[in-house]
């Protein structure tokens, strides 16, 4: 959603680049990712607001190996004004994975608020890192706002399980 559309955001200008995101996935799964990385960057030249081009990019550099670039890419959308929760989740989750919990930390404390998807993602960021009762307090924060979500029991557990507190996990 915008505040303000323009000649740009006509969905008759926006067909080809819907075609190329699809010609894009099509080329992943045929094992081309090299096609899809460049028709994906063709999107994100062409239209940088474009939040699936910088995640679904991402995803093939991550699934090859490249988690710099992975972290890059996530990295370029936020920097381009890209707003939707979704890059920051993935952002986070990647540098957590890439041993860097503490940057997947600074990142989320900064927008988690009530979202379950980043409180998950905030939580294990902490369990990463080592900090168990910062884990706790998140997980915790989640079932306030989503009391049956099975994801934080189960984390919840997890956490306890790790800290060797046996009855409180089970």
């Amino acid at each position: 959603v915008r505040d303000v559309y323009t000649e740009a955001d006509d969905p008759k200008r926006l067909i080809e680049l819907e075609q190329t995101m699809q010609r894009a996935m099509d080329a992943y799964r045929q094992g081309r990712p090299g096609d899809a990385v460049a028709m994906y960057q063709s999107v994100i030249a062409r239209r940088p607001d474009t939040e699936d081009a910088y995640r679904k990019l991402a995803l093939v550099y991550w699934r090859a190996g490249q988690a710099r670039d992975a972290i890059a890419t996530l990295e370029a959308a936020l920097k381009n004004g890209v707003p939707q929760s979704e890059v920051k989740i993935k952002l986070g989750q990647y540098l957590t994975e890439a041993g860097q919990p503490g940057r997947a930390i600074a990142l989320r404390e900064s927008f988690a608020g009530d979202d379950p998807d980043a409180l998950v993602a905030l939580g294990n960021a902490f369990v990463a890192a080592g900090r168990r009762s910062d884990a706790l307090r998140t997980f915790r924060h989640l079932l306030d706002v989503d009391p049956r979500n099975g994801l934080a029991h189960e984390n919840i557990a997890v956490v306890l399980l790790q800290g060797k507190d046996y009855a409180g996990a089970e």
